[in-house]
C-alpha cells in the first residue's frame, strides 16, 4: 500500500520543485494517516493547474484529485485538502456514492463534518473559514435539515456550497463540523480513529443533537 502521484499537464505544467514539495508532502501525510486511520490500499493522487483557487475532490474510493492554482502559489493550504481528502478514503466516503444514491445527507454531513475536524487537527497557522460556525446560524436550518436527513437524492452544491441561496455558503461542511463536535464534547475519550469507522448512525445518537 503506497500513495502514486499523477501530475496532469495541460497549459500550466508543474516545475520540477513544484513536483518534488508535492510528492514529499504526500508521502508524509499519507504515512502519517494511514497509521493512524487504517487505510490498507494504495491511493492515486492526480494534481491539475486550473483556475485561481484550489480545491480537493474524492472521486473514488482509491482516487484523489487536488486542483491547484494556475499562478504560482506557496501551497500553504495543500496539506490540509490532502488530510481531508484521505480522510474520506478511511473513511470510505466519495463522490461516486453520492452520484449513484448509496449515502444519505446525514452521511455526507458526517464524513465531511470529520474530514474538517481531521484537517483542523494536523494543520495549523491557516484558517478553516469551513470549520467555523456560530451554533444559532445552524438552528435556523434545522427544521429543513430534519426533512432531509435521510435523503439520498443530495445536491452536494445545494447544502455544502449555497448554490440555490436557500441555504448558507459551506452550511454542510459547518454542521457537519458541528455535529463532530458534539460528539466529542460527550464522549471526551473517544478518538477520531474510532469515529472513522463507526457507522453514521452511531455517531448521530452519540452527538445528542436535538433538531427540534
Amino acid at each position: 500500500m503506497n500513495a502514486q502521484v499523477l501530475f496532469l499537464e495541460g497549459q500550466r505544467s508543474f516545475t520540477k520543485e513544484e513536483k518534488s514539495r508535492i510528492r514529499a508532502l504526500i508521502s508524509f501525510i499519507f504515512k502519517d494517516t494511514k497509521e493512524m486511520l487504517g487505510i490498507k490500499h494504495t491511493v492515486i493522487f492526480s494534481f491539475f493547474k486550473s483556475g485561481a483557487r484550489m480545491d480537493g475532490y474524492t472521486v473514488a474510493g482509491d482516487w484523489i484529485r487536488i486542483t491547484l492554482p494556475e499562478k504560482k502559489s506557496s501551497f500553504k493550504e495543500l496539506p490540509a485538502y490532502i488530510y481531508h481528502e484521505l480522510h474520506h478514503i478511511a473513511r470510505s466516503y466519495s463522490e461516486a456514492q453520492n452520484i449513484q444514491n448509496k449515502i444519505n445527507l446525514l452521511d455526507m454531513l458526517v464524513a465531511e463534518g470529520m474530514a474538517t475536524y481531521f484537517e483542523m487537527q494536523k494543520v495549523k497557522g491557516i484558517p478553516f473559514p469551513h470549520g467555523q460556525y456560530q451554533i444559532k446560524d445552524l438552528r435556523k436550518h434545522f427544521k429543513l435539515l430534519e426533512a432531509n436527513l435521510a435523503a439520498t437524492n443530495i445536491d452536494y452544491f445545494e447544502w455544502f456550497l449555497g448554490a440555490t441561496k436557500k441555504l448558507p455558503y459551506q452550511f454542510g461542511y459547518k454542521m457537519g463540523k458541528y455535529i463532530i463536535d458534539q460528539v466529542f464534547a460527550h464522549n471526551p475519550k473517544i478518538t477520531i480513529a474510532q469515529l472513522t469507522k463507526m457507522p453514521t448512525a452511531r455517531i448521530w445518537k452519540l452527538s445528542k443533537i436535538n433538531l427540534d
